[in-house]
C-alpha cells in the first residue's frame, strides 16, 4: 500500500508551523491523532482507487484538511468497514460532495492542531 498522505502531512504540518509563528505549537496528541488519520486516509485512497488527493491547512480552526477525489465511492455499511470503526471516530468533520461533473471528494478534517503556547 502507498502511504503518499502519511508522507506528505508532516510536510505541511511543518510549513504551516512556520507560518504560524512563535505564538502557536503543535499540540501533541492531536499529532498523534492526525498520524492515525494519514494511515486511514491511507488506505481510505487505495481501497477506493482515488485519482488524487490534497492537503490543506484549515487556518479558521487551525488544522488539517485532507481531501481525497475519485470517479466513483462506495462505502459498505459500519459492519463490513474499518473506516467506519477506525478512521471515521477520529475525525472532527468529515465532508462528501460532488467536485466536478465526475468527480466525487471527501474531506477529512482535524481542528486545534495547532494551539497557543501557554505563558511561562
Amino acid at each position: 500500500m502507498e502511504e503518499f498522505i502519511f508522507e506528505l502531512v508532516p510536510e505541511v504540518v511543518e510549513s504551516a508551523s512556520l507560518d504560524f509563528g512563535d505564538e502557536m505549537m503543535v499540540d501533541p496528541d492531536k499529532m498523534e491523532r492526525l498520524l492515525e488519520i494519514c494511515d486511514g486516509a491511507d488506505e481510505l485512497y487505495n481501497q477506493l482507487e482515488c485519482e488524487e488527493f490534497s492537503v490543506e491547512v484549515d487556518k479558521e480552526h487551525f488544522g488539517i484538511i485532507i481531501k481525497l477525489t475519485c470517479e466513483y465511492m462506495e462505502l459498505q455499511t459500519r459492519e463490513d468497514s474499518a473506516y467506519y470503526t477506525a478512521l471515521f471516530p477520529l475525525l472532527d468533520s468529515i465532508r462528501f460532495y460532488q467536485e466536478k461533473q465526475d468527480k466525487l471528494s471527501i474531506e477529512l478534517g482535524i481542528k486545534g492542531l495547532w494551539v497557543k503556547k501557554q505563558s511561562e
